[in-house]
This record gives C-alpha cells, sequence and structure tokens, in this order.
C-alpha cells in the first residue's frame, strides 16, 4: 500500500478507522496492512520517540495520535495473529 507524501496525523488516523471497518467486515488481507501503514507512517513521525514538548494543539494532537494507535495496534494484536509491531 502506498501512501504519497508526508506522512500526516489524520492519514494514521484514517488508516485506523479503515482499518477497523475491513477488520469488522472480515477482510483482515486489507484491514492489517492498514494498521501496518498506520504503524509505519507514526514511527517515520516520530510518535513513539520523540518527546511532546509544550501543550501547544499539534504536541496534543501527536501524543493523542501515538496512544490511539497504540491501544488500537494492542487491542488488534490479541485477536489476530498477524506480525505488527512498534519498532
Amino acid at each position: 500500500m502506498e501512501i504519497s507524501g508526508e506522512p500526516k496525523l489524520t492519514t494514521i488516523h484514517a488508516s485506523m478507522a479503515l482499518s477497523l471497518r475491513h477488520s469488522s467486515d472480515g477482510a483482515d488481507k486489507i484491514g492489517m496492512p492498514l494498521l501496518a501503514k498506520a504503524v509505519e507512517l507514526a514511527e517515520r513521525m516520530e510518535l513513539f520517540t520523540k518527546p511532546e514538548k509544550g501543550d501547544s494543539k499539534m504536541s496534543l494532537g501527536r501524543v493523542y495520535t501515538a496512544w490511539a494507535l497504540f491501544t488500537w495496534q494492542t487491542s488488534v494484536s490479541q485477536s489476530v495473529p498477524y506480525p505488527i509491531g512498534l519498532n
């Protein structure tokens, strides 16, 4: 799956939502790569490694997105045997 341009928080959220939709419908072959792409984009944005300073809207959005993705990926990994991992 290719997503062009710089990674954005909205693209990560969209990937998570589409992953949920497809996986809920039993289309794991579509849903799981979308979740993997969300993790890849988050890693490129350094959401899990770069400490956030301040309380700007962007900083809060980055923190919210990191926790949402972590929680969603953790929940999915409990029920679907698909190799997605945060590096």
